[in-house]
């Protein structure tokens, strides 16, 4: 469930639904959980990704609010934090869950881990999006 609400926090920030109870609640949930929480996951890659999305967008939507804005700027700091100090020499990301060191087939968490640390960049463009507008025969369709 911890990886999933941050996945579900990150998708209604996406779809702009940011007065949502259900999303503050994910929030609160995540803030109380810390990071760390979701680093004891079996795969923790996932719940990291999802939560930093969901804390970028949250802090950029309540810039004005200090305390929300500083909750949402140390939430990523921590994850950040257990990304890098599980990196390894080589620059990869292994699967956390009783695999110890094994570095087989690391594509995965490793591709998971750099998305994550790059979030607070927003150098990926689902970040810094517009929701698309609908071309005008879609919209007929609808009515």
């Amino acid at each position: 469930m911890r990886a999933g609400t941050a996945g579900g926090v990150a998708t209604l920030g996406l779809m702009q639904k940011f007065d949502f109870p259900v999303m503050i609640k994910g929030y609160k949930y995540l803030v109380q959980l810390t990071p760390a929480g979701i680093s004891r996951d079996n795969f923790p890659y996932y719940g990291h990704f999802y939560g930093c999305m969901a804390m970028r967008l949250l802090g950029q939507e309540y810039q004005d609010d200090k305390d929300f804005r500083e909750k949402t700027r140390a939430y990523v700091a921590g994850v950040q934090k257990d990304l890098l100090s599980w990196q390894t020499a080589e620059g990869i990301f292994s699967f956390r869950a009783g695999v110890d060191g094994n570095t087989e087939n690391a594509a995965y968490p490793t591709a998971f881990a750099t998305m994550a640390l790059f979030v607070p960049e927003g150098r990926l463009s689902i970040y810094n999006r517009t929701p698309p507008k609908l071309p005008k025969n879609a919209e007929a369709k609808d009515k």
